[in-house]
């Protein structure tokens, strides 16, 4: 029996000097070197996969077309045109018993367009006053309202400009005296 004591405390011993250091210390449970040897099978594999693997299988899958190259496209910016200011037009408002509205427009169109416009000025700024005279004092005061002002304004002046579109009409100042 006693031999059979010693024998399972030489076991213990055994084990417990597998897992620690000569020094007491317990050992790592993976030590560094292998730590860098699962990096370096990661990297390689996910290298192996990225350059090799993904290129062949979408060239195999693009000949059979079932996949469709990708293009990346520029999202299209659009181009702002040059703007012709009309300064200073003053407008007696329908109603307004004498009051007037001083406002300078800007039209936004192409270059070759804004030539025309600057040689139909006096066509256009009789076309505004009359757009902006036929309003209310209160209409053209309404911010809701001048979307419809502006649509107005911009039909009109296409219509004496038939060369070119506008691309916009802004109230550059606006202001009831």
């Amino acid at each position: 029996m006693a031999d059979e004591e010693k024998s399972a405390k030489e076991k213990e011993v055994a084990i417990e000097t597998d897992e620690t250091e000569a020094d007491g210390k317990k050992k790592p449970a993976f030590p560094p070197l292998l730590i860098l040897v699962y990096v370096g099978i990661v990297f390689a594999a996910s290298a192996l996969t990225e350059l090799i693997i993904v290129p062949k299988v979408s060239a195999i899958l693009a000949s059979k077309g079932l996949v469709q190259e990708v293009v990346e496209e520029t999202p299209l910016v659009p181009e702002h045109g040059e703007i012709y200011v009309i300064e200073d037009l003053v407008v007696n408002p329908a109603g307004s018993e004498g009051r007037r509205y001083v406002a300078s427009i800007g039209l936004e169109a192409s270059s070759t367009i804004t030539a025309e416009i600057e040689q139909r000025d006096p066509q256009i700024k009789d076309a505004l006053i009359q757009i902006l005279s036929s309003h209310t004092i209160e209409q053209l005061a309404d911010v809701s309202q001048r979307e419809g002002v502006r649509a107005g304004i911009q039909s009109r002046v296409e219509e004496i400009v038939p060369q070119g579109n506008i691309d916009a009409v802004y109230f550059v100042s606006f202001v009831l005296q």
